[in-house]
């Protein structure tokens, strides 16, 4: 469970950037197919691309290096130093009609007991939990704010005891920032109906302004997980983790927003 502790922190613990500027960066430094891309490979490996790659956990390395050198081209890094960075988090929350249409395109594996749908598993979708496209994420949400509870004792050895209402108030208080950011941002109306799995990627790319040639669907290009890691269930996440070797502490603030 330590390696879903990245998702975690990076979503619930932003408090200031701006979905909309983030969205007009990346327009303007990526082609849909590049962002199609980076999204795939956050809901397959989280922030920790280069991670896996160095550790020899994705099946196919020279497809996940081509993806790690586009993102340096691009100017799209591992951790954000400023609150304009570009990094695969941020760019999953600030897409998040998006980000839905790429999960419901992505292979189930269940990581943790929940009613959440699997397409709504993912905690960049926090500051949207009022909307109608990712109504339902909150107990998904909720249990990963456990995890990131447990996380956070296992690291100081010391379990602190905390009510249902310590775990989830920094959830809540991101989330009621993402509200408020959603007043300003001109794309809110895109959460505003289910995105569901027959909407190709291109009706959605072009509901955020990209101009997409062919009409058929472009296809997710998320970086294989190796046999080893699949195996490794207790060590996953779908949603976003970076590793589980940085836990509560990286707090990249992401809810409104997004992850960090």
């Amino acid at each position: 469970m330590d390696y879903l502790v990245q998702e975690v922190s990076t979503a619930l613990a932003y408090e200031g950037f701006d979905p909309a500027k983030m969205r007009e960066e990346a327009i303007a430094r990526l082609s849909a197919t590049e962002l199609v891309t980076l999204i795939s490979a956050y809901v397959t490996v989280g922030n920790n691309l280069t991670g896996r790659v160095s550790a020899g956990k994705v099946s196919n390395k020279a497809e996940a290096e081509s993806i790690l050198k586009m993102m340096k081209a691009k100017g799209v890094v591992a951790k954000a130093a400023s609150g304009t960075d570009l990094t695969l988090p941020r760019l999953a929350a600030s897409f998040p009609a998006l980000l839905i249409g790429i999960r419901h395109r992505v292979k189930e594996v269940r990581r943790v007991d929940t009613s959440t749908p699997w397409h709504l598993q993912d905690s960049a979708l926090n500051g949207y939990a009022n909307t109608v496209a990712a109504s339902g994420c909150e107990d998904f949400i909720k249990k990963f704010a456990m995890v990131l509870a447990a996380a956070a004792d296992k690291k100081s050895g010391a379990k602190t005891a905390r009510s249902e209402e310590e775990v989830m108030r920094p959830v809540l208080e991101l989330r009621a920032i993402a509200k408020a950011n959603q007043e300003k941002d001109p794309m809110i109306g895109m959460m505003s109906k289910p995105i569901t799995a027959d909407m190709t990627i291109e009706s959605i790319l072009e509901g955020y302004g990209f101009e997409t040639k062919a009409k058929s669907r472009i296809p997710p290009v998320p970086a294989p997980v190796s046999s080893a890691d699949k195996s490794d269930k207790g060590l996953k996440t779908g949603a976003s983790a970076s590793s589980a070797s940085e836990p509560a502490a990286t707090a990249e603030k992401a809810a409104s927003g997004g992850k960090s």
